[in-house]
């Protein structure tokens, strides 16, 4: 039988004999700050690839889509006290693309159109490929000749005309585009090429109460595009912006 201080002697040996010259094992490290319980965080990354800024072959590559939705039903009785019921759905775009980076001065972006929508005036709905919403190579570097960026594209872009055209179906807070703003901006997509894309920018003496230094930002774009059989539009606007650093 073991007295009870004998059993305390054991386990004080005992533990002299697990810490004495034993490395004590580190603190599991701590865990990485949670997404706060948003899990739509999770989908801004869902669809890259890969990413390496420092591959010097591919920098980047993302596969990305877009599907809109949306139905309605209703039901009720007529003036006459028959009843009625009827239900529609519409896609309003269902697209699918990839963009990649190489050579740290080309992207490569295009994305198809998948659905042909007539269903809503009574028409059919064929799935599949359409066309190319868009398809564009971009070759860009910093730092020419005293501008900030220098850019080369060529491909098929959208002429977006008007704030509304500019904003993306994705960020828009109604269901739809007004339609003063899809009667002028029919979403064509021509082929076109942007020959210059560049901004200079300097700062500028302020003798006001102001204490931000502001900047003057000059910015020119020239396109060549293809609208229909020899036809051709050649745009190049010029915008002088003064912004606070």
């Amino acid at each position: 039988m073991f007295t009870s201080s004998a059993l305390v002697s054991a386990a004080i040996a005992v533990s002299g004999v697990a810490t004495a010259g034993d490395e004590i094992a580190p603190a599991p490290a701590a865990l990485a700050p949670s997404n706060n319980g948003s899990w739509c965080d999770g989908f801004k990354t869902v669809g890259k690839f890969y990413s390496n800024d420092n591959d010097p072959f591919i920098q980047e590559l993302k596969f990305f889509g877009r599907l809109q939705w949306q139905a309605a039903h209703i039901n009720g009785d007529d003036v006459n006290g028959d009843s009625f019921s009827d239900t529609i759905d519409d896609y309003r775009r269902m697209r699918f693309g990839a963009q990649i980076k190489f050579l740290n001065s080309f992207k490569l972006k295009g994305n198809l159109n998948l659905v042909d929508e007539d269903a809503k005036d009574g028409g059919g709905r064929e799935f599949g490929y359409q066309n190319w919403d868009q398809l564009k190579l971009s070759y860009s570097k910093k730092d020419v000749a005293g501008f900030d960026e220098v850019s080369l594209t060529y491909g098929r872009h959208k002429v977006k005309v008007g704030h509304e055209s500019h904003t993306s179906s994705k960020k828009i807070k109604t269901v739809e585009r007004s339609p003063l703003s899809n009667k002028i901006y029919d979403g064509r997509g021509p082929v076109s090429l942007w020959v210059l894309s560049a901004a200079v920018g300097r700062e500028l003496s302020d003798t006001s109460a102001r204490t931000s230094p502001r900047r003057l930002v000059a910015s020119a774009r020239v396109r060549l595009s293809t609208l229909a059989p020899n036809t051709r539009l050649v745009t190049a606007p010029l915008s002088l912006t003064s912004s606070t650093m």
